[in-house]
Formats: C-alpha cells, structure tokens, sequence
C-alpha cells in the first residue's frame, strides 16, 4: 500500500512537471519560441517553472484525495493562465501577472471584444490532458486513508512556505535569470517572459502591491515629509480643476513620415496653442488605464491594493472645501472603481449603472460625455474638483474601413493594419473635436483649469502590427523608441476667469514628466503649495522628472540606473511614498 501511494505521488509529481512545461510552452510560443526553448533548455530555469505546479499538484493530490481530480484542477490552473497568458500577449504586448486575478471578471467581458479562438495546439493539448485524466480515474482509486493525506498535506504545505517560497521568491535568483537574449532587453514584458511564464507569475505574488523599502524607518519618512509645512488654497485661488483623462489618445502627428489628414488633431492643436502642453510619461503600453488613472490623483510612482482610505490629491482638495467628484461612462466595477474612488477621497462617483445608461448607448460618445462634464461643474455650489476617464476610444480596432482614408496610403501598408489605424484616428478626429467643443463651452464660466492628457499608447493589431508597418521605433533600448513607446500628451488649459485669478496665462512648452507629478506641476503653475506631499513631489520633480519602467530622467537625459545624490533623492521618495501610503486618513 505504502508502494502504491508513493507510485501516485510520484506520478502526481511527473505530470505537474509536463504541466509546468506546457505552460512554459503555451503561455509563450507566440512570444518568442528561442526564448521558450532556452527556458526549457536550462535545468534550473525550467525546475523553477515546474516547482510551483508540483507543489499545486500535491497539495491537491493530499486535499482531495483523488489523483484524477487534483492533477485536473492543476492543469487547469497553470495550463489555463498559460492560455490567457498567449492571448493576452498576443492583443495587449503585456503579460499575465498575479495582481490580474482581481480582474478576472473585467477581463472576461473585455475578451468579449477580441477574437479569441482555441489555436488547434491549444484543442489538442486539452484533449491530451482530458484522456490522461480519464486513465488516471480509471486506474488509480481513492485508497490513501484521511489521516495520512492529513500528514501528507501538513508536509506539502511546510515544504511549500519554506524551501518553495525561498526558491520562487528569492530576488536574488530571479534577477540572475533577467537575461534578455531573444526580444527587447529594456522591455519589462520580454524581462518577465525570458524567465518562463509560471515562474515569473508565481514571482510575481511577492511583487504585488508596495513593498516596504529597503532601509525604511518610520520616523525617518516622516521627518522628511515633515520639512514642508501643508498650506490651503486661498478662498480667491479656488478654481474649478477638471482632468480628464482620454482613452488611448496620443498624437500620431508628431512622425514626419505619417500624412495624417489636419482634421484629426485640429482640435487638439487649437487648444494646445492657448495651453501648457507636454507629455506624460506613462508606465503602461495598449492598456492598464487605471495605472496612469490613479498616479496622477494621487501622486504615487507605483500602486498598491487600495482597501482603505488612502491620502491623496483627492482628499487634500476636499479638505480644502472642493466638490470632489469621478466620471466614467462605462461600468462602476471596471477596476473596482465604484469602490476605490471613495477611499481616495472622490465623494461622488457617476458611471454607466447609475448615471450614464440614460443616453442608452453602450460607448457614449466623448462629445456627450465632455457635456456632461461641463453640466455637473456649473452646477456645482463648491468648489469643484473632477477626475474624468473616457472610453470612447477603446480597442480593438476593426481591420476593415470604410470611410475617407485619414492616413495616406504608401508603399509597404497593407490593407487590414491600414483598416485598424483609419480606424483609431477616426475616433481620435472625434475626440478632438470635442476638446476644443469643450474649451468654447467653458470660456466664459466659473475659473476653470481643464487637463486634458492621454493613458497610454493604442492597441495597433497584433504584436504591435501597425507601429511595424507605420515604421514607428518601439526599441525601449533607445530614448526615442522609449518615449514613443510610453508618451501621451497632455494639455493644461485655463479660461479667461482662471488665468486672472492665478495670475498666469497659461501658456507655452510645459516639461515632460511621469503621470504623478501632473497636479504638483499644475500647482507651481498657479502658484501653490498644497499639501506636504505636493511640495516634496515638486522639488523631486526637479532632479528626477520621469520615474519609469527601467528608466529614469535627470535633467534631459535618460538612465538605467541611479547614482549618488539622484539615487538618495529616489530612495528617499520611496520611504515618504510607503509612509503616505500606509497613513490611514480620517474622512
């Protein structure tokens, strides 16, 4: 009997081993076969991707007591992230990461607009795992005793949070594996898949959220937030502040070898010329909205699960007396926002369920939203602060176009990736337009400042199809590839009120910088203080303007790395951030 139980373990264990290696292969052969195969070709590389299914496998093996049933569940689990895993490489150039799981839901009614079909690999490999399932039930009875499974699982699981975690979570063993030989070795996507798909997801459970800082003291972060003293904003200074982040919007203008017709950015130009305009520098590519979303309401160079309330921009504006309000046309639930927005300080949040199911449309246009936006601020008695997110310009975009061509057609296009950018700049004309519909509409109204600034860079087909053929340098190795790879525009626009109640035209050049430091630049603009974390954010900015994904800019320059004073000035915001961070704050 004990021979029949260890043959069981033993199997359980050679078959979460080919489970790990299917993952590796699924998850990533659409990526980049080499690298898959180097992965599988490194005994020690490839242990770390089958440690975390075997340690699944048996602690399903001890738990349920049926080998068929523990080995099914498991492959379900790895096999499965592995297939998401393709397809979200394949429309996103982003991989799937421990975090994601608390999107499942969003991400299964937004795989709804993709066409998603099981490749016969995929067909085959199911198949294969349903008929070893099959045999295993048939062949292998439920004989071990409760007790000994009790044991089993109790030894399992000690193994798991010790030896296990050590080996999966170790930063050590994880950097040396950061080799990048086939793909992008500045590009985090093919950083996390040089690794192999379930060991960097199974990594990526100990990177989730904030970690405290190496060096952290308490009283330390807070001396140094403490060396600014917070201020309000004087009663005459309170303008109306609107930011309104874009879907997708960036200026595709701005590449000498694209003729793209002037009727798609008129409006955006028209108001630029009245504004500060720059770019953001996001952290995010084709999608993760909800990244740049919330660095810029509250100031934070990296996120965390927000369950509590949590300092912000938001709350110092209600603290001040502002209205402080969000605007989504689409679903509250859509990156938990309807629960998140109020522990960030937004005291009323109006989205699809509650709000914008009236106009019984299921994209609302970015012309009607943007009047909205206007209706909701003049009716306001307060002083009125707003976070809007627009949707209008969501991917995929179709690969057939019918109407007048936007972009000219040259030699080397071909016809379904010309359909997908046709596409994308008619709904940017759209947009466009309605910027500067918007601007007309609140010239003459309360003080008002509007930022207008776009999340990330579009989906442009399938592994980035359409910047390929638009001959548009993505090569993050490069500081031009990086900044066409992870900038937007942004505009800071202020009417006839605001501009004599702040003193400043605004107008002209404006820096480039990360998505956190957009309200601390808007404050040195108007000449304010804020809160102690807007003024450290503003001096920080000042040495260290772009905090991004493996790069960094000081002064005019991009760098890999740190050094001396930018390094201290770096290390020193991650202990203020961590401290603000877990700061609860009293509404």
């Amino acid at each position: 009997m004990l021979l029949y139980w260890f043959v069981q373990m033993m199997l359980v264990v050679g078959i979460s081993i080919f489970i790990g290696m299917a993952s590796v292969i699924v998850g990533g052969y659409k990526y980049s076969f080499p690298m898959v195969k180097d992965v599988l070709m490194d005994s020690h590389l490839l242990m770390l991707n089958c440690l975390a299914p075997i340690l699944m496998g048996l602690t399903l093996y001890f738990l349920l007591g049926r080998i068929w049933l523990g080995t099914g569940l498991n492959a379900l689990i790895f096999v499965g992230l592995g297939i998401a895993n393709h397809y979200k490489l394949m429309f996103r150039d982003d991989a799937v990461q421990f975090a994601d799981l608390q999107l499942v839901s969003e991400a299964s009614k937004m795989s709804q607009k993709y066409a998603i079909q099981l490749t016969w690999k995929h067909v085959v490999l199911v198949l294969l795992f349903i008929a070893v399932l099959i045999m295993l039930r048939n062949y292998f009875k439920p004989v071990m005793k409760f007790q000994f499974r009790i044991v089993g699982l109790f030894l399992v699981l000690l193994l798991t949070f010790t030896w296990g975690k050590s080996e999966l979570f170790n930063p050590d063993t994880y950097g040396k594996a950061a080799y990048v030989k086939y793909g992008n070795i500045w590009k985090a996507t093919s950083q996390y898949m040089t690794r192999g798909f379930p060991y960097a997801f199974a990594h990526s459970i100990e990177s989730t959220g904030v970690s405290k800082p190496e060096g952290y003291n308490k009283a330390e972060a807070k001396a140094l937030l403490d060396q600014y003293k917070s201020q309000n904003i004087p009663d005459k200074k309170k303008v109306n502040v609107v930011m309104i982040m874009m879907e997708a919007y960036n200026d595709f203008s701005k590449y000498p070898q694209l003729e793209i017709d002037p009727s798609v950015y008129a409006g955006l130009k028209n108001v630029e010329k009245e504004s500060i305009s720059g770019h953001l520098v996001t952290n995010i590519f084709a999608g993760g909205t909800i990244d740049t979303e919330r660095k810029t309401v509250t100031g934070y160079s990296k996120l965390q699960n927000f369950n509590h309330n949590t300092d912000s921009f938001a709350w110092y504006f209600k603290n001040q007396g502002y209205q402080t309000q969000a605007l989504h046309p689409m679903y509250g639930w859509f990156y938990n926002r309807r629960n998140v927005d109020p522990v960030l300080g937004i005291s009323d949040f109006k989205y699809m369920e509650n709000y914008y199911n009236k106009y019984n449309q299921f994209v609302v246009p970015d012309k009607t939203f943007f009047k909205s936006i206007h209706s909701f601020s003049e009716k306001s008695k307060k002083p009125y602060f707003n976070l809007s997110v627009t949707y209008q310009n969501h991917g995929p975009y179709a690969n057939k176009y019918t109407g007048t061509p936007l972009l000219k057609w040259q030699d080397g296009y071909n016809q379904a990736d010309y359909a997908i950018i046709n596409n994308y700049l008619a709904g940017i004309n759209k947009t466009s337009e309605a910027i500067e519909e918007l601007t007309n509409s609140f010239k003459n109204d309360k003080p008002t400042v509007i930022m207008f600034y776009g999340d990330h860079n579009p989906w442009l087909g399938e592994q980035n199809s359409v910047y390929k053929m638009l001959n548009i340098d993505l090569n993050l190795g490069t500081a031009q590839g990086y900044q066409n790879y992870y900038q937007t525009p942004y505009v800071m626009w202020a009417n006839k009120g605001a501009k004599k109640v702040l003193k400043n035209d605004f107008v002209g050049q404006g820096k480039d910088f990360s998505p956190m430091y957009l309200l601390p630049e808007f404050f040195k603009q108007a000449d304010l203080k804020g809160d102690s974390y807007m003024q450290y954010l503003q001096n920080t900015e000042n040495k260290i303007s772009v905090i991004g994904e493996n790069k960094y800019k000081v002064g005019n320059k991009y760098v890999k790395s740190l050094t001396g004073k930018d390094k201290k000035t770096y290390d020193n915001l991650k202990k203020v951030e961590y401290y603000r961070l877990h700061e609860k704050v009293s509404d």
